[in-house]
């Protein structure tokens, strides 16, 4: 072997035995004479040095552990590479042998081993020592390797794509990214080492924010952490939490892990709190819209109760009837403005029977085209065989009034097209979970009433708005619209969805729950009390103008009439009366004492008590129809003086 190349080489090659310490054998080298250092320094190399010809022979060696080597030191010199090491192991040697000698260029290579039953790991370098042999020196990197192992164990492990690399302004060069690349985005991590490629697929709407972060960050040295989207290799938009940190000259480790699920997740809450929002506002605003209906109902009452009985008192040909049947329409239409604030508070009077939902739509179709412009093309497409609904017929023709409006606005007085069709349809969950009112409703068999328009359309935030009361995109609102409809789908247990975008116009569908055998019959029944009715009536009211009129009408049909201000006092006047009572009139919402409470104390002094509960509801709440349960009647403000006299003999009636 020679080594020293500070000296001319030697022109003799005679080979000489000699001992090498640590060598474990004997080496056949060249004529060269080896200080006490050169000896000492050979000794404590932990490498392998191998002289080996053009055709593959060892010539010699030298090493410090004999351990390391492939066969014992006393079989090396003389054999072949072929002959010591495995064939894959062997062609490789030989490869980087001829290449060598041939051009005179070091050669690295890696290559595995087993030795004693173990695999070992050697990196070699190969250099041209003489015209037709090579010096190579071999070093164990086993010990390396597995920490590679271990570290690509490790990595592989993580579920998010560990990389390296270095910034250089909005570009990334990559010197290492895991293999869960693939699986997260589908690319494998050669195309990461792509010039470019990571910009490529971020986002283009985070693309230039990202990359800027990133520069600037790296430009201060600081750590940092960023959220993006990046377009995967099937098209999905996978959003990514880079976490990096920075190291000197730009360089960069970091972890990108996969977040699509969270931000769905955080998505979702979203919806649900604004979902919540919008039910608390939607709650709130009926309660306050229920409140105004029913002290509005009261006055009506008043007003309609007076006018039926100034109707009843003047004569036929009388100058002033006009005047009070204008007070009695006027009054009829407000009545039919409480009923729409009522519906939308989810409390307005149903009137519940099984109807045909198309033949109830066609008994209004002439007021709709007389309710909309000669620009408007209205379309009925209406199901003639579909399954009957229980409900409020005069709700279900409400809706589609509002809906066949708010179409014809739509339209902005241009010519266009408003298309009212029926049909059954199956709704599961998966539908009802695209409802924007009644998302809840259970899967099932539905009688669909869609009403669409040909107009601009909504874009998403309108559209979101647009049941909101009072909302409008027009210059001046028209009222409560589209949020009386809420009430009246609510309130049917219905569910409505709608389906509108820029330039597409709108749809509105609202699907009823669909019942079983044949619509009800309606009979009209003409309230024509009689003059001469007998009996003693308690009327317990807090609104004065409600107890006049109360008392002026009952007594004008022959009933003795006792009024009381409120429930305490009305059960008082009770008591005194002892048993003559025989029908107690009794609104529910009083103060000092409400209407459960009085009926109640009523009750303990006669359990058989008869009573006609008024309200500006439909309904009480769930604890006052417990408390008002067994009551004679019900009758809903506003109501003329013949609709009381009516209810009352009818109860009175019903008493003999």
């Amino acid at each position: 072997m020679y080594l020293a190349p500070a000296r001319p080489r030697p022109t003799s090659h005679e080979s000489v035995k000699m001992d090498l310490p640590g060598s474990g054998g004997l080496s056949t080298l060249p004529r060269v004479t080896l200080d006490a250092d050169a000896e000492t320094i050979l000794s404590a190399l932990p490498d392998l040095l191998f002289r080996i010809g053009r055709d593959g022979t060892f010539r010699g060696f030298c090493a410090a552990d004999p351990s390391d080597l492939v066969a014992p030191p006393e079989r090396i010199v003389g054999a072949t590479v072929r002959e010591l090491l495995p064939p894959p192991v062997a062609e490789r040697v030989m490869e980087n042998l001829e290449a060598v000698i041939a051009d005179g260029a070091d050669r690295h290579f890696v290559y595995a081993l087993p030795i004693r039953g173990e695999e070992r790991w050697f990196e070699a370098r190969m250099v041209r020592s003489r015209p037709d042999e090579s010096l190579t020196i071999v070093r164990d990197v086993s010990a390396l390797k597995h920490e590679e192992r271990r570290f690509a164990t490790l990595v592989a492990a993580v579920d998010a794509i560990v990389w390296e690399g270095r910034v250089e302004g909005d570009l990334v060069e990559f010197h290492f990214v895991s293999d869960r690349a693939d699986a997260i985005l589908g690319f494998p991590a050669a195309r990461w080492y792509e010039p470019g490629f990571w910009r490529s697929r971020i986002h283009d709407e985070d693309r230039d924010a990202v990359c800027a972060e990133c520069a600037e960050a790296v430009a201060r040295g600081e750590d940092h952490r960023l959220e993006y989207r990046m377009i995967a290799a099937d098209g999905r938009v996978v959003w990514l939490r880079d976490i990096v940190r920075v190291f000197s000259g730009g360089v960069c480790r970091g972890l990108m892990i996969d977040v699509t699920e969270r931000k769905a997740l955080d998505a979702e809450r979203r919806r649900i709190r604004e979902q919540l929002v919008s039910s608390q506002k939607l709650e709130s605003l009926g309660l306050l819209a229920g409140g105004i209906a029913h002290d509005f109902n009261n006055l009506l009452t008043a007003i309609i109760g007076n006018a039926s009985l100034l109707l009843l008192r003047l004569a036929a040909d009388s100058p002033h009837r006009r005047l009070v049947e204008e007070i009695d329409l006027a009054a009829d239409r407000a009545t039919a403005l409480t009923r729409q604030i009522l519906a939308y508070s989810g409390k307005g009077a149903l009137e519940l029977r099984r109807f045909d939902v198309s033949a109830a739509i066609r008994d209004i179709e002439p007021l709709l085209r007389t309710s909309t412009s000669s620009a408007v093309s209205l379309e009925l497409d209406l199901d003639e065989n579909l399954p009957i609904v229980e409900g409020d017929p005069s709700q279900l023709q409400q809706v589609v009034m509002n809906l066949v409006l708010n179409g014809a606005d739509a339209l902005e007085g241009r010519p266009g097209r408003v298309r009212v069709a029926t049909r059954e349809v199956a709704v599961d969950t998966s539908l009802a979970g695209t409802f924007d009112v009644g998302a809840n409703v259970r899967a099932g068999r539905y009688v669909r009433v869609e009403v669409s328009d040909t107009g601009r359309g909504m874009s998403a935030e309108c559209a979101a708005r647009a049941l909101d009361p009072f909302f409008t995109t027009k210059p001046a609102g028209r009222g409560l619209g589209l949020a009386a409809v809420v009430g009246i789908v609510r309130s049917h247990g219905a569910g409505l969805r709608i389906e509108t975008a820029p330039g597409r116009g709108a749809t509105f569908s609202v699907f009823f729950p669909a019942g079983a055998g044949a619509p009800d019959e309606v009979h009209a029944r003409e309230e024509r009390p009689a003059r001469d009715g007998r009996g003693l009536l308690l009327v317990i009211d807090d609104e004065p103008a409600l107890r006049t009129f109360a008392r002026e009408a009952l007594a004008s049909f022959g009933y003795e009439v006792v009024v009381a201000p409120d429930g305490r006092a009305g059960v008082e006047r009770f008591a005194r009366l002892g048993g003559r009572v025989d029908l107690v009139v009794l609104d529910v919402t009083m103060p000092v004492m409400s209407g459960p409470e009085c009926l109640a104390a009523l009750r303990v002094i006669d359990p058989h008590v008869r009573v006609l509960v008024v309200s500006g509801y439909d309904e009480a709440t769930a604890e006052e129809r417990a408390a008002l349960e067994g009551c004679a009647g019900f009758l809903q403000k506003p109501f003329s003086a013949q609709a009381l006299a009516a209810k009352v003999e009818a109860l009175l009636a019903s008493k003999a």
